[in-house]
Formats: C-alpha cells, sequence, structure tokens
C-alpha cells in the first residue's frame, strides 16, 4: 500500500466520522426539541379529536423526528441505515411542507384554488424527482427540484407579505402580524445592504 493511498483511506474515514457526528448531532437536536415540546403537544393536539390539521402536525412532527433519531442511531452504531426506509422517510418529508404552502396560500390569498394548487405542485415535484436525481446521469433534475421549491416559496412569502400588507392598510393588524410586518421591512432594508 502506498502513501497516497493511505492517505485517501484516512481522508474517507475521516469524512465517514464527521458524517456520523454531524448525523448524531442533528438526532440530539431533533430529539432535544421534541422533548422540550412535547408538554405543550399533549396540552394541543393530543385532548382533542383528530382532524386535518392534526394529522399535518403528527405527519411532520414524527416523521422528521423517526428519521433523524433513527439514522443518528444507525449511523453511532455503525449498521447501514436501509436504503428504502431512508429515501421513503426523506422524500415524503416534502409532502407535509408542501401541503401546508398550499394551505397557508389558500387561506391567505382569498380562496385563490389556482395559486394554491401550484404552490402545492411547485413543493411537490421533489417527491418523484428527488428519486432519480441520485444517479449522476440526472443531476440536471436537481435545479428542476430546487427551482420549483424557490418558486413555492416565494410564493408564499408574496402572498404572506400581500396580506399582512392590505390588513395593515385597513388598520386591522393584530400584535403578531405587526411585529412580522416591522421585521420583514427590516430584513428587506438589510438585504438590500
Amino acid at each position: 500500500m502506498s502513501i497516497p493511498d493511505a492517505a485517501g483511506i484516512i481522508a474517507i474515514r475521516d469524512a465517514g466520522y464527521t458524517a456520523t457526528l454531524m448525523t448524531a448531532g442533528v438526532g440530539a437536536w431533533v430529539g432535544y426539541d421534541y422533548l422540550l415540546t412535547v408538554g405543550r403537544e399533549s396540552r394541543l393536539f393530543w385532548r382533542r379529536k383528530v382532524n386535518a390539521a392534526s394529522i399535518l402536525f403528527y405527519t411532520n412532527r414524527y416523521l422528521a423526528l423517526f428519521y433523524y433519531v433513527a439514522l443518528a442511531y444507525y449511523r453511532i452504531i455503525s449498521f447501514p441505515f436501509p436504503y428504502d426506509v431512508d429515501i421513503g422517510i426523506r422524500y415524503m418529508e416534502y409532502l407535509p411542507w408542501a401541503v401546508f404552502s398550499a394551505l397557508r396560500v389558500y387561506a391567505l390569498s382569498h380562496k385563490n384554488w389556482a395559486l394554491s394548487v401550484f404552490t402545492f405542485f411547485c413543493s411537490v415535484i421533489a417527491l418523484p424527482l428527488n428519486y432519480y436525481a441520485t444517479t449522476p446521469s440526472f443531476l440536471s433534475l436537481i435545479v428542476v427540484i430546487r427551482g420549483g421549491q424557490i418558486i413555492a416559496d416565494a410564493i408564499v412569502i408574496g402572498v404572506t407579505w400581500k396580506a399582512t400588507y392590505q390588513a395593515r392598510s385597513e388598520r386591522s393588524m393584530s400584535y403578531l402580524m405587526t411585529v412580522m410586518f416591522k421585521n420583514g421591512k427590516c430584513t428587506v432594508r438589510l438585504a438590500r445592504l
């Protein structure tokens, strides 16, 4: 074994160790967040009837919790995380985000179905395309995937700002909306610098 081969092996092992530590850190962070908020969750969701909002909440919360904690566990004990489970859960996390974005646009855009469906489509385009983007020949799909998500996020931000501006001009803003409007204006000013 020559010296460059040994250096390459050490670099690969070092990168694997760093990835394991980062995964363990994310798993610990998600688990810690769960422990901090489980009391509030039980008060706000567990004692009520199951509805669409609670299903969306549970899906978003427990997919992330299961995925990151299980991935950290598998990485720490040096077992390979089952590939199908990894891909399935990782990409299914996009679904509740897409639903939430579409519902937000629907609610704030005065029930504009077309804009809501377009936002959902742009957000969820990552589900089928991410599977194919893992192969080198389809890396150009990453632009489509990320571009769709950026467009969906821009729509959500634009609709939210428009609704906030309308509420401000009508003088019907709540305290939370006032704070969000002021912070948004400060963020835009800082971005221009």
